[in-house]
């Protein structure tokens, strides 16, 4: 079994849990958006994407608060990053070894989301002792930028050794305003970060 059918067992099987993950892109969604970010995604995050394009509205997070975004929500992220990258290239961030000391830039590709702004990106601009492709926090008003994988796949095979050692778990509250459902650690800590 590979990593992407893997993570597919492990959240079927997680009771109650609904993460409302769309069918995979095509193979010629998955071109044009390389093209318009002019970079090529590694090939784990395309086969992973093939199956499974982020995710709706009414979803449960995957990731804490985080959820999978799909394609048009990545572009639409990085667009932002893009139109804002001048300015965020003026202000220095805190990062973790391996991270560019910047805010922000283009060549990080957001591909979860909070509903508050903040992502989780692929770094395809690391710094020399970094690795292209890995995987780090990006904090829309915080200047902390970790590193939470090597890769992609680091990142999908974490998190499933993750559930299945108990470190994450589904988590659901529900009030007369708000429901919320989510895969999270059972500590109570942020999966990501201190934010």
């Amino acid at each position: 079994m590979n990593f992407v059918e893997h993570f597919g067992k492990i959240v079927e099987q997680i009771q109650n849990f609904n993460p409302h993950l769309f069918a995979g892109a095509t193979k010629e969604e998955l071109e044009q958006a390389e093209r318009t970010l002019n970079l090529v995604f590694p090939n784990d995050f395309k086969e992973f994407y093939t199956t499974y394009n982020g995710q709706d509205a009414l979803a449960d997070a995957l990731f804490g608060t985080f959820y999978l975004c799909p394609l048009q929500d990545i572009l639409a992220y990085w667009e932002s990053f893009k139109n804002n990258e001048s300015e965020f290239l003026e202000i220095e961030a805190e990062s973790e070894h391996g991270i560019q000391n910047i805010w922000g830039c283009s060549k990080w590709i957001p591909f979860t989301s909070t509903a508050d702004g903040h992502c989780l990106c692929m770094d395809f601009a690391p710094t020399s002792d970094g690795t292209v492709g890995q995987i780090i926090t990006f904090w829309y008003n915080s200047p902390e930028r970790e590193l939470v994988a090597g890769s992609f796949r680091e990142f999908i095979l974490n998190y499933i050794q993750n559930i299945e050692t108990g470190i994450y778990t589904y988590q659901h509250e529900s009030d007369d305003e708000f429901t919320f459902g989510c895969i999270a650690r059972t500590d109570g800590n942020p999966m990501f970060g201190a934010v």
